[in-house]
């Protein structure tokens, strides 16, 4: 008898804080899927729910709709609760009930508290914070190494908050490093505006796309699409920030890896259902950023 089917089956909650067409949330899924089945065979169960708190701002998330979810895992044995995504945590404590509130937990969500946008992401005493610490800055400076001879900067963005946000930190740090170069700044376009743009740039010219959700006409993209379309048109090298989008047109570089992150959780998860101490479980750059 394989050894692995001789396990007590495990049970497993992920809560996504975001809807399910989210590109991140795949090979997230798939890294934790990968370390599931490694170990445990076919002796788990996974069950996933989503908050798509986007549709609820200033976190309003309607306390009888995750009633439904206290009631649903009432009487199921979980071992193992995963948060995944933009401000899980924050409402799952004001709402959940103390079957789940009590769980170990995995935690992880974008981390700007260097920004100074500090995230809540501890649920409990029990908690692996996985922070995904994100550095432009970083990214721009290797990307730059490529193309020393770059004279022109394009930082495209889109309108959302949280498209601002990254917009706000390439700009600062473009203002303490491009000080002699010609840096433009664009967040006020719609998707067709910004590609008639980057067909016509001057000559060795970078385009950065940090986050691209709505463009200025508040039509909705992702990441992955945003940067496909502009990666198309564009006469320059297009770079982002992490791996979504990698193999759709932009360069790559020293980039955030959703797919590291995804093994990472994935094998927090198994040491926790083994036995671990959840927080004895630490992440560092290291663990999601690569060349």
């Amino acid at each position: 008898v394989n050894s692995q089917q001789t396990k007590q089956t495990k049970t497993i909650l992920i809560i996504f804080g975001l809807a399910p067409n989210q590109p991140a949330y795949i090979p997230l899924l798939k890294g934790i899927r990968e370390n599931l089945d490694e170990e445990f065979y076919n002796n788990y169960n996974l069950y996933m729910e989503y908050l798509d708190l986007r549709r609820y701002p200033n976190g309003n998330f309607p306390k009888e709709l995750f009633e439904s979810f206290n009631k649903k895992y009432r009487d199921i044995h979980i071992d193992l609760l995963i948060c995944l995504g933009i401000n899980a945590v924050p409402n799952i404590k004001k709402l959940a009930d103390s079957h789940l509130l009590d769980l170990p937990t995995i935690s992880m969500d974008l981390d700007f508290s260097d920004y100074g946008f500090v995230s809540d992401m501890r649920l409990n005493d029990k908690t692996t914070i996985v922070n995904m610490k994100l550095d432009p800055s970083k990214s721009i400076a290797f990307d730059i190494k490529l193309f020393p001879e770059t004279s022109s900067f394009y930082f495209l963005s889109g309108i959302s908050p949280l498209d601002k946000l990254f917009l706000t930190i390439g700009r600062e740090w473009a203002e303490k490093n491009l000080l002699y170069k010609k840096v433009t700044y664009v967040s006020d376009l719609n998707m067709q505006e910004i590609l008639n743009l980057v067909r016509q740039l001057p000559k060795n010219s970078l385009v950065f796309v940090g986050s691209f959700n709505l463009d200025a006409d508040s039509v909705e993209y992702n990441n992955p699409e945003a940067i496909r379309l502009i990666s198309s048109q564009s006469n320059s090298p297009v770079f982002g920030y992490s791996d979504m989008g990698i193999g759709e047109g932009p360069v790559g570089g020293y980039i955030a890896s959703f797919a590291n992150v995804g093994l990472f959780v994935g094998q927090a998860a198994v040491k926790i259902l083994n036995g671990a101490d959840p927080n004895s479980i630490k992440i560092t750059e290291q663990d999601y950023y690569q060349y």
